[in-house]
């Protein structure tokens, strides 16, 4: 099993399918010298993860349901 990353830091180069489009035009910006905060992206496979356990249970955001379901993607994402 190939363990993928869920956070990227935007001073370490990643794929564009990986990141995101806006991600990814940020580091192009700082690879060509731009004014870039430090910062970090959470990767595109981690937010499709949760956001589909988020909107596949339609109850309330504190529910441990939700939070397992959460917790279980971000693992296996």
């Amino acid at each position: 099993m190939s363990v993928r990353p869920i956070i990227v830091r935007l001073d370490h180069q990643a794929a564009a399918d990986l990141i995101g489009s806006k991600a990814a035009g940020l580091q192009r910006l700082m690879r060509d010298g731009g004014r870039v905060p430090p910062g970090f992206v959470v990767t595109t496979a981690a937010y499709r993860c949760v956001a589909g356990a988020v909107a596949a249970d339609g109850r309330d955001s504190a529910d441990a349901s939700r939070t397992a379901s959460v917790v279980w993607c971000l693992l296996v994402a």
